[in-house]
């Protein structure tokens, strides 16, 4: 057996080289994923998806609004409207009953519901095409239920039909 030891207070540790080596990658990595990250949401593909998502986000919000317009306005006359206009001005604005982001305007898409309909019938819808790949991945589809559940399914339309 031998004798050696390392001596004790060496400015030359493993230890202390392996951590400048591990903050200088850590520092090295950071600045790449700033740089990455700056370089992806520059891009006009990445702007596009983010208006999508603000259009979502406000057709979302004014499902909400609707729903709980629909609610009162079933609680107030004992059955649900013909049309969404049955709702102004009382309940709702004529603003509120479409969903605006961004200069993007869409529809709901509304059904009343029978008078023994169950809670999960859907009263209001709204579609939207997929932010990531529009045309060419599955759109996305809002629902809004009797019973004021709201849930998001991804939707394809028919394609169509060719002939020879």
């Amino acid at each position: 057996m031998s004798d050696y030891s390392p001596p004790s207070g060496s400015s030359g540790s493993c230890w202390k080289w392996g951590g400048i080596a591990c903050a200088g990658c850590g520092c090295a990595a950071v600045i790449a994923i700033a740089v990455m990250a700056s370089f992806v949401v520059s891009r006009p593909e990445f702007k596009k998806v983010m208006a999508t998502a603000r259009e979502a986000t406000a057709a979302v919000v004014q499902m909400q609004k609707i729903g709980e317009a629909l609610g009162k306005y079933a609680h107030d006359k004992g059955v649900y409207p013909d049309r969404l206009e049955d709702l102004v001005p009382a309940y709702l604005s004529r603003d509120e009953l479409r969903p605006r982001a961004g200069g993007v305007e869409g529809s709901f898409e509304y059904r009343k519901p029978p008078a023994d309909a169950p809670d999960s019938f859907v009263v209001l819808r709204y579609e939207m095409a997929n932010p990531v790949a529009p045309g060419q991945a599955p759109g996305i589809r809002y629902e809004l239920t009797k019973g004021g559940q709201l849930r998001s399914r991804s939707f394809a339309k028919p394609a169509e039909a060719t002939y020879r």
